[in-house]
Formats: C-alpha cells, sequence, structure tokens
C-alpha cells in the first residue's frame, strides 16, 4: 500500500482522535462547573446565604419541588429565614450536562437531609434544571425535582394535589376522568324536536 494513503488515514484517525479528547475535555470541564454551581447552591441554603443564593438563580427562577408546590426565586429566598425546617445537609450530584447555546440542561440526584418537628428527614431524588448564561455567568432559572421510591418503601403523597401560585384557591383539583369523546362512542340518534306552544 502506497506511503500517501496510509499518512492520509494516520492523519485523520490522529485528527479525529483530538476532536474527541477536546470534546471530552469539554464535556468534563462543564460537568465540572455545573457540579460547582450545585455546590454553591447547597452552601447558601446550609449557611442561609442570601446573597450567595441571589447569585445562583436567576431572576425569574421558577422551582417544582417534589411535593408539586411551585415557587419564585423570592420564595426560596425567603424559606431561607423560615425556622420550621434546618437543613442538615444537601449534597446535588451532577450526572449529564446537554448544552444548547447559552442554555444548559443538568440533570442529576440529590439527597436533602433536614431536621423537621425533632424527627430528621432524607429527601432522595433525582432534578432537572435549566441554567441560562449571562455575562459570563451561569444561573438556574428552572427546577424540577423528583423522589426516587425506593423498594419497599410506600410512596409520598402531597398534601396538595397541584398548586399554581396566584390561584384563587391555591390547589387545583386532578380532574375526574370524562367520557370519551363523541366520535369514539358511535353514532348517536339526534334528540328528539320538542313540542312548543
Amino acid at each position: 500500500m502506497p506511503v500517501v494513503p496510509l499518512l492520509a488515514l494516520f492523519l485523520g484517525w490522529s485528527s479525529l482522535h483530538a476532536q474527541q479528547d477536546a470534546g471530552d475535555r469539554s464535556k468534563s470541564e462543564i460537568i465540572d462547573t455545573m457540579q460547582g454551581i450545585e455546590n454553591s447552591w447547597g452552601e447558601a441554603l446550609l449557611k442561609h446565604d442570601q446573597f450567595a443564593l441571589e447569585g445562583v438563580l436567576a431572576p425569574s427562577f421558577v422551582d417544582i419541588s417534589a411535593e408539586g408546590e411551585v415557587t419564585t426565586r423570592d420564595q426560596q429566598i425567603a424559606r431561607l429565614f423560615l425556622k420550621d425546617t434546618d437543613a442538615i445537609s444537601f449534597q446535588q450530584k451532577v450526572a449529564s450536562v446537554r448544552l444548547f447555546g447559552d442554555i444548559a440542561l443538568v440533570n442529576g440526584t440529590y439527597i436533602l437531609r433536614y431536621a423537621r418537628d425533632g424527627r430528621t428527614i432524607d429527601d432522595k431524588g433525582i432534578f432537572s434544571q435549566v441554567f441560562q448564561r449571562a455575562h459570563a455567568r451561569w444561573q438556574c432559572i428552572n427546577s424540577q425535582r423528583t423522589f426516587v421510591v425506593e423498594q419497599g418503601a410506600a410512596r409520598r403523597q402531597s398534601a396538595l394535589p397541584f398548586h399554581l401560585p396566584g390561584t384563587r384557591s391555591g390547589a387545583v383539583a386532578p380532574k375526574a376522568a370524562s367520557a370519551p369523546p363523541a366520535a369514539e362512542k358511535g353514532p348517536q340518534a339526534s334528540p328528539a324536536p320538542k313540542n312548543q306552544p
């Protein structure tokens, strides 16, 4: 085999390998960056640090808790000063990051340990968070958590089945099962006209 095709094949392979290494490094770097932000978030909650939490959460931030409660950045910050719950530890582990320009979708796991009413509670679950890069810094704009149901453990029930801020009653009850659409019921006779006087 001539030397030129072998050299071209080798150069093509080494170029592809270098691109893959660069991709792996940049992927690892973005995961490390997001893990650092998650660590800062946890520390801010544990230390009741309003300014650190403001740095992590964007002004438009919306959180959907594992119980289905929807809160804003201001509500999250206000919770730092409540005395009913004391966070003991908060660990978030980034599992994957997907980039879409200045938007990052981050998935991972979390364990929140806190004390309430004299007992220690561990909330374990997974999260999906959306971050936006603005002015060279990443801030979370949306977060949603889901409990991990451990084998043999009962499922958690929310006090409110579904809650949206600004609703009159504070809760929206789940809809009852509705009848199938008319097209699926088959042909139906029209109602008989009423006799009019």
